[in-house]
């Protein structure tokens, strides 16, 4: 339910199944496990273009396909990973700013992302997903075969796929 809290008040439109392609324009609800690197591959199975992915612990994750914006949701892990999460949501909490502050760089920070600007994940190469290379869900999101990272890791040549992908979104 955590996730879903954090939609914020647009009208949900539709409610997918784990990987299911995205059917219509709007606010919709993926079905996913809570482990990142497996909801993640899900949501770029199903079609998204960019995440914005908030945190507590510090997930520490990427993509190797799609811009994923990590967002602190507290100062103490924002100042921990500050080469790691790109937005301190921790702000609001601090009394640092307000929720429509946050909302607006969250938004302005999207916009460069979609625009080619990485995120601090395509800087580091920081890029997980899951399942492993067997996945049939692996080859479809990257065009080509993959090798096994660590026995569960789908990964190539990232800084390019993002490259590759954005390209793709400026052509319409």
């Amino acid at each position: 339910m955590g996730a879903v809290a954090k939609a914020g008040t647009s009208t949900l439109e539709d409610v997918l199944e784990y990987s299911q392609r995205i059917r219509k324009p709007g606010f919709a609800f993926m079905n996913t496990p809570g482990y990142d690197p497996v909801s993640i591959t899900g949501l770029a199975a199903g079609g998204v273009n960019l995440i914005a992915f908030t945190t507590g612990r510090g997930s520490a994750i990427g993509f190797p396909s799609i811009p994923v914006l990590k967002i602190a949701s507290n100062s103490n892990t924002y100042r921990r990973m500050t080469g790691n999460m790109d937005i301190n949501a921790g702000r609001i909490a601090d009394g640092d700013a307000s929720v429509e502050q946050v909302g607006r760089e969250i938004f302005e920070t999207l916009l460069r992302v979609a625009s080619g600007t990485r995120t601090h994940a395509e800087e580091l190469g920081t890029m997980n997903s899951r399942p492993g290379a067997s996945d049939p869900y692996c080859k479809p999101l990257f065009g080509r075969d993959v090798k096994e990272i660590r026995g569960h890791h789908c990964a190539h040549d990232n800084h390019q796929s993002a490259d590759k992908f954005r390209r793709h979104l400026a052509r319409g």
